[in-house]
């Protein structure tokens, strides 16, 4: 998946990182769907804070439940949750006094709290997470469309068209170019995300042969 990763005092990407997965009981996995810059991420951006390089930010997150673990009660799959920033457990004595601030099995010894996505916060990966998109055609509606997916923060827009000036101009904005004329636009896509094809797909233009079959553009 694509996330905002720190790189250094005024430098972050997105960048291909490893897919979250569930890896205790108590594990719930959130797919992203909406997720925002907080002001603090500011101090992170500065350099004014010890966040250390290749940490994924992000503390302010909205998305779907797509896996819970085997004890997860509460929660189920479809299920949108809003993330708070500071980790807890749930079922600890402070979290169930509401203290979750103070969960006694979040909180580590050596970090000040238990925090997604921030300097001094533990072992917890921010939510800045973005999706990929391949958008069929390159006229005015697929760069209106590619345009809009990278405003929204998607972490890759793909395009496919084969008249050198629209794929030029897609470019320019930022999207990754596939030339279906010289090459399977599926094999591409499938390249460009490491076999596991787009998130999402957008059809805005001409029918292109042998696109109907591709995996990665679900209608």
């Amino acid at each position: 998946m694509g996330a905002v990763v720190y790189h250094g005092p005024r430098h972050v990407s997105v960048d291909d990182v490893p897919d979250a997965r569930v890896e205790k009981p108590t594990d719930v996995l959130v797919g992203i769907t909406s997720t925002a810059i907080c002001g603090s991420d500011l101090h992170l951006y500065e350099g004014r804070t010890d966040f250390e390089p290749g940490s994924i930010v992000g503390h302010e997150n909205l998305g779907e439940v797509i896996e819970v673990g085997g004890a997860v009660e509460k929660i189920k799959v479809g299920d949108m949750v809003s993330v708070p920033d500071n980790v807890s457990c749930g079922i600890c004595q402070n979290c169930e006094n509401g203290l979750t601030n103070y969960c006694l099995r979040a909180n580590r010894p050596g970090i000040a709290g238990a925090i997604y996505g921030f300097a001094d916060g533990g072992p917890y990966p921010g939510g800045q997470a973005g999706e990929s998109i391949v958008i069929y055609g390159a006229g005015p509606v697929g760069q209106m469309a590619a345009l809009s997916a990278i405003v929204q923060g998607a972490a890759q827009v793909m395009i496919v068209d084969r008249h050198p000036d629209r794929l030029r101009l897609a470019k320019e904005i930022g999207a990754t170019t596939i030339d279906d004329s010289k090459v399977s636009p599926i094999d591409a896509v499938m390249e460009q995300t490491k076999g596991l094809g787009a998130d999402r797909g957008a059809e805005c233009g001409p029918i292109f042969t042998g696109l109907s079959a591709s995996r990665s553009c679900p209608h």
